[in-house]
């Protein structure tokens, strides 16, 4: 067996009756890596070499690297407050993929997100490739970022979203248990029940994430210039899904990073979506744990997969 499912729901998925008869689910996610990152500082060999606003940009090896460090410190100074002022100000839920590390560097981060009624969700404790991180060191991470969240927010997540997982890691969390869900994958517009859901003693909800409704799309090769090429990046996909959903509603996830769309420059794309989604009607805009809430009272884990 490959391990893989590239069938899915073969063209006909479910439902999913979203609460208010909404044709879109609209979730945003705030991921706070800000802190977590490669540095000789986090006790690694080198200095961090992904999304941030220099690509390319060579490690520095057993050194400290000022200006990229500088890079996410802004993310967790400046642009994460302008991020949630955005949805303050419009009454709008996120939740957060934190990062311990992250966390335990900014505490204040923590209990403005639950302060504000925000969901939070482990998102490993360092912001790095996990594929390279030993299994035993995998599960105390785990263990400690949920400490973590459970110390700051006052409560333990019950999602997670690792982004550059293990072959373990999927394990490591259903062993540890207490989650509704995990996003670990990019590869559908509905959550869906893992094919072994039982075989690990409970089921198992995957609710997929997406790199494409993403503003790392700013910091990649021909990515996006400017605000306006997100915004149109986002009205697309939104009025894609909407007119789908007439007949078959789906979600619609969409990523940002307070060290990218924080930025003045981005952060009005950011407001201007907001803006339109709230607009329209029978649209749901929900934290994630409330999809996954939803979907195990809605299409609950059945006893076979097909």
């Amino acid at each position: 067996m490959s391990g893989r499912n590239l069938v899915g729901y073969a063209g006909a998925p479910p439902h999913p009756h979203w609460p208010g008869d909404a044709r879109v689910a609209v979730q945003f996610l705030l991921n706070v890596e800000e802190g977590a990152e490669s540095t000789v500082l986090n006790g690694d060999v080198g200095s961090e070499a992904y999304l941030h606003e220099l690509p390319g940009r060579p490690v520095r090896n057993g050194e400290r690297d000022l200006s990229i460090e500088g890079m996410y410190e802004y993310g967790a100074r400046a642009g994460v407050w302008r991020l949630l002022a955005l949805f303050g100000d419009r009454g709008l839920p996120l939740t957060a993929f934190a990062c311990g590390r992250a966390l335990e560097l900014n505490p204040a981060i923590g209990r403005a997100l639950a302060d504000a009624g925000h969901e939070i969700a482990g998102h490993g404790y360092r912001w790095l490739d996990y594929h390279h991180v030993t299994e035993d060191v995998e599960r105390e991470h785990i263990r400690r970022t949920r400490d973590i969240i459970q110390q700051l927010c006052g409560r333990p997540p019950v999602g997670w979203y690792t982004g550059r997982v293990s072959l373990n890691t999927r394990r490591l969390l259903r062993e540890a248990g207490g989650l509704l869900y995990d996003s670990d994958a990019y590869n559908d517009d509905l959550p869906y029940w893992l094919p072994d859901a039982h075989d690990a003693g409970a089921p198992h909800l995957v609710i997929p994430y997406t790199l494409v409704n993403n503003d790392a799309r700013y910091l990649l090769p021909h990515g996006l210039a400017n605000g306006d090429d997100f915004l149109r990046l986002l009205t697309d996909a939104f009025d894609q899904l909407w007119a789908e959903g007439e007949r078959s509603p789906k979600l619609m996830s969409i990523g940002l990073h307070a060290r990218i769309s924080g930025h003045p420059a981005r952060a009005g794309a950011v407001a201007r979506f907001l803006d339109y989604v709230q607009a329209r009607e029978q649209v749901w805009i929900c934290r994630r744990e409330e999809i996954a809430r939803h979907w195990l009272a809605t299409h609950p884990a059945p006893d076979t997969q097909p």
